[in-house]
């Protein structure tokens, strides 16, 4: 899927010019790369001595997931760089099945059938890994999901949104591994709960009104603007090969249509959410000059 949508698709999905000025060839070049840097780096700390001191290696893991995040979205648009990051962690998922608990299950087996003890090595390392996993997981769950909330990944801090959900998700699993382990905090999930109330309240997006002398656009002007941004995709026959019919059934050809949707217009405006990978070149003065008009 990485590749149909974000490669294939990578002038509409993953690019964002006002970014990197990305050919697609390069974009593909840097999104594999960027996966490859971030399970190599995480390769290298697991199979290093810091993996014997739990709370430095998590703290280390973090500060550099924390940078690969940042890093996302000084190359990739919004979405893709949330995806990309979610790809470094899945792959991490998966490559510690393959390189940890698959070979100690076999060094178990073998060891069993040769009538030994089998080496705890092998198996302290696979539960390390296995740990790991756990703790990915929620966080892998909700990279997958978020292309439908583009109010996180569409803020100003995406990047820091996706660091902070993630955060409190693997702390909220926290609380179901202590309590398979015998143990019921339940005092975990109520701080969870506060801390993503806290982070929704701060990403509740600013009042829209037009600033002391500031001309709200008329109608005609408004519909220049989104006939040169929008209705490239939003007509009932759009001019972009990419769609044969209007995109959600939006058409937005006349003031009457905008209107009708402007409860959808105004949250894709304000997330940079569309146009679609900015490919019409919207800019920030347009976006909030639409976004007033509609609210006016």
């Amino acid at each position: 899927m990485l590749w149909i949508v974000y490669y294939i698709g990578a002038e509409s999905f993953l690019i964002d010019s006002s970014r990197m000025d990305f050919s697609q060839g390069q974009a593909i070049v840097a999104g594999m790369g960027f996966i490859a840097a971030g399970v190599a780096v995480y390769e290298a700390m697991v199979r290093s001595p810091l993996r014997h001191n739990g709370k430095l290696f998590s703290l280390i893991l973090f500060a550099f997931l924390i940078f690969m995040s940042w890093l996302a979205f000084q190359l990739f648009s919004a979405r893709g760089a949330y995806i990309h990051v979610g790809a470094i962690l899945g792959t991490i998922m998966a490559g510690n099945v393959f390189f940890g608990i698959m070979p100690a299950q076999r060094a178990l087996v073998e060891a069993v059938q040769r009538d030994e003890s089998p080496d705890p090595k092998y198996g302290a390392f696979a539960k390390l890994r296995s740990t790991h996993n756990n703790y990915f997981t929620l966080p892998v769950i909700f990279i997958m999901i978020s292309n439908h909330y583009p109010m996180t990944y569409g803020h100003e801090f995406g990047w820091l949104v996706l660091v902070a959900i993630g955060f409190i998700s693997a702390f909220a699993r926290h609380f179901f591994n202590l309590k398979n382990q015998g143990v019921s905090k339940p005092s975990i999930l109520v701080i969870a709960a506060i801390m993503l109330a806290a982070l929704a309240a701060a990403m509740v997006p600013a009042k829209i009104e037009a600033e002391k002398g500031e001309a709200v656009l008329t109608d005609t002007q408004a519909m220049t603007i989104i006939g040169q941004r929008c209705v490239s995709c939003h007509a009932v026959s759009p001019s972009n090969e990419g769609f044969a019919s209007a995109p959600a059934g939006i058409v937005l050809e006349t003031v009457e249509q905008a209107f009708t949707v402007k409860d959808k217009m105004i949250p894709a405006l304000q997330t940079g959410y569309m146009p679609l990978g900015n490919l019409t070149g919207m800019t920030d003065e347009e976006r909030q000059q639409l976004m007033i008009w509609l609210s006016k």
